[in-house]
């Protein structure tokens, strides 16, 4: 019987992977692909370009999407024969119709066993319609206002607890220092992910090539370098925080050389070297530890998150 329980958990749990990796690629690989649309976007609706980089930095900042290179690389090459056959319409239904399996993947993400909470959801309503005071016994609902006071404070002593949390974690100058990097970082790395289509096409060097869209160069070098980045974070005899700052300072050193490269072979090199060096948003969360702890890593990450997702707004329409 253990041994079939432990076959039963062992399938689930390679299932629940699954349909996890498939969850992220129908939900996050079109926005990550993003960059393909673009172009489109700027003949069919006849608009600025500043004005419609916000439709793209608004799908990446809001969602601030992590661990989909699979899914951009797929769907880069996919959008960009789609518009070809259908057009832009017809490519955003067929896209979001595929975001409908979904649904499909939220199968099989559920517990084996029922938790305890569950049942005793279930007891509750099956004596719902049982009396909720026994006048024999003297049962009454308190509805003093101190008890109720006492009820609210202790409903809302989680809240204070976070929000204390995020407020020590804005008192560290090394961790403020980090949110502002970020901030920068993804202020400037964004656009050219998202407008390297665009500067191909405007720069004519699309002619008579048949070639991997730059986006699906950009992610796939993404995911290669978010496992080698993170393998590195791991090795005793590497400093993180130093590793993380090298990403940064590489970033910057391809975004001063973008604007001098005039070949298609030279901005897929660009292309993979962003995408690499991108993957450092996989040593995030470990460099957020190592500056405030264990404890308050929740709050820290949510913190430096929305620094990042500020900074990929703002990034296209002010490039």
């Amino acid at each position: 019987m253990a041994a079939v329980m432990k076959d039963t958990a062992q399938d689930s749990s390679w299932s629940i992977v699954f349909a996890s990796f498939m969850a992220q690629l129908l939900a996050f690989g079109s926005p990550q692909a993003v960059g393909v649309l673009y172009p489109e976007w700027l003949s069919t609706f006849h608009e600025g370009k500043s004005t419609t980089a916000w439709i793209s930095s608004t799908v990446l900042g809001v969602g601030l999407i992590t661990g989909t290179s699979v899914g951009g690389f797929v769907y880069a090459s996919m959008q960009n024969k789609l518009i070809d056959k259908y057009g832009l319409d017809g490519c955003l239904l067929i896209v979001g119709a595929l975001a409908l399996n979904l649904i499909a993947c939220a199968g099989p993400m559920r517990p084996l066993n029922l938790p305890g909470y569950y049942i005793n959801q279930k007891a509750t309503l099956n004596l719902a319609d049982e009396p909720v005071y026994d006048k024999e016994l003297g049962t009454e609902l308190s509805t003093k206002p101190q008890t109720l006071v006492g009820i609210i404070k202790k409903r809302l002593q989680p809240n204070a607890q976070y929000m204390h949390d995020m407020h020590e974690c804005l008192r560290e100058p090394s961790f403020v220092a980090l949110c502002v990097s970020f901030f920068l970082y993804s202020l400037g790395s964004m656009p050219p992910i998202l407008l390297m289509e665009d500067i191909a096409q405007s720069k004519g060097l699309l002619e008579h090539v048949a070639s991997i869209p730059l986006v699906s160069i950009t992610t796939a070098a993404a995911g290669v370098g978010k496992l080698a980045l993170g393998i590195l974070a791991d090795v005793h005899w590497v400093n993180s925080l130093q590793l993380y700052a090298v990403t940064v300072v590489a970033m910057g050193a391809i975004l001063l050389v973008l604007p001098m490269w005039n070949s298609y072979v030279g901005l897929q090199v660009l292309s993979a070297a962003i995408g690499f060096f991108s993957g450092n948003w996989s040593i995030t969360s470990y460099v957020t530890t190592r500056l405030v702890g264990i404890k308050r890593l929740g709050q820290a990450h949510g913190l430096l998150m929305c620094f990042g997702g500020c900074g990929i707004i703002l990034g296209p329409p002010v490039a």
